[in-house]
């Protein structure tokens, strides 16, 4: 198995192979990362390949290969901002479907905990989603969302104690 380094170098030589890698790598914290601001898992999934294209599109400005992950994050953190901004009001939910119905398995082994998490702070749930869901380190996290690293070891400690009374409070 190639490292980041090797694969975005190789991915920047045209090799189809390592681009395929790269996306399997990182799509699962692509998408729980635009989950985390969007609220809404198919617009989620829309905006990591809108961002993995962005990204494969502009790998050539890329300086440090083995960044590549922190690097597409925020690519996809500033599309979800952005789609948040300028989303328009949806005009019939009828249409909506549920997404226990289409989320991925990855995402399933969540369901307990996940209605707790969107009870939590905006700040708090997008640094849980990405320390969790997406099994980033902290200081990917705070390079992600541009937070002091203290200040995100703080939020994610003071989540984790809000869920744990959650989870208190619905066990009782």
């Amino acid at each position: 198995m190639r490292n980041t380094l090797e694969l975005v170098e190789a991915a920047k030589a045209g090799e189809s192979e390592a681009i395929a890698e790269l996306v399997e790598r990182y799509q699962r914290a692509a998408i729980t990362t635009a989950w985390s601001i969007t609220r809404d898992f198919h617009e989620a999934q829309d905006i990591s390949q809108e961002s993995f294209v962005i990204a494969f599109r502009q790998l050539g400005s890329l300086k440090a290969n083995e960044a590549f992950g922190q690097w597409l994050l925020i690519i996809v953190r500033r599309a979800a901002l952005h789609a948040i901004k300028n989303k328009f009001p949806k005009v019939d939910e009828s249409f909506s479907s549920d997404v226990a119905d289409v989320q991925p398995r990855w995402l399933s082994e969540f369901a307990d905990i996940l209605p707790l998490i969107d009870q939590l702070p905006s700040h708090e749930q997008e640094v849980i989603r990405l320390r969790y869901l997406s099994d980033l380190a902290i200081e990917e996290i705070a390079s992600i969302t541009g937070r002091p690293l203290g200040t995100v070891t703080k939020q994610i400690s003071r989540a984790v104690a809000r869920l744990r009374s959650l989870v208190s409070k619905v066990a009782s």
